[in-house]
């Protein structure tokens, strides 16, 4: 059996969202994940692979677009650092497309799943909004 490096986890788990494939990165969790996220306006706290995939579900589910647009895992000491941005378009958002950045800090198990995942999320930013210090 391969050793797998501590980044794999993190590129697997990309991988999956990437192709909105839930169960594959439910598989990337441990039994006892913890999930937990500053978002705007509000911190939460998720436990469980069921909870935290169903956390992702409601907030890459569902939508008429999704696109990655980037993403990034690097070795941080025993830690992995995780980012990614998407463009979504949903009915729940409203009309148009929107981006969202989340980037998170993450501890894995002896298994080499995701057990404890730190997330801070920008929240979902209307695309066609115009800059706040454009040119008049």
């Amino acid at each position: 059996m391969t050793s797998l490096a501590p980044a794999d986890v993190g590129h697997r788990f990309l991988g999956s969202l990437a192709v909105q494939d839930f169960e594959r990165l439910a598989s990337e969790l441990s039994d006892d994940v913890r999930l937990r996220a500053v978002l705007p306006g509000d911190t939460k706290e998720w436990h469980g692979p069921d909870r935290v995939k169903a956390t992702f579900v409601r907030w890459f589910g569902n939508t008429k677009e999704f696109e990655l647009l980037d993403a990034t895992v690097e070795e941080l000491g025993s830690r992995l650092h995780m980012s990614w941005r998407a463009r979504v378009s949903a009915d729940r958002l409203g009309e148009g497309r929107f981006t969202v950045e989340q980037h998170a800090y993450v501890d894995t198990d002896e298994h080499n799943r995701i057990q404890h995942l730190w997330l801070a999320c920008s929240g979902y930013l209307a695309e066609d909004r115009p800059a706040r210090n454009a040119a008049k």
